[in-house]
């Protein structure tokens, strides 16, 4: 994709779906849950 078309891209999607696209394409990697709010 050029600079353009990852404009495009962008514009669409909103930033939650963008999040998520992301993490199944693997560009991202979770966090745990633990990690972000402790022990339960």
């Amino acid at each position: 994709m050029d600079k353009k078309e990852l404009i495009a891209e962008a514009v669409k999607l909103p930033p939650a779906e963008r999040c998520l696209q992301a993490y199944r394409e693997g560009k991202v990697k979770g966090i745990p849950a633990s990690d972000v709010i402790g022990e339960f």
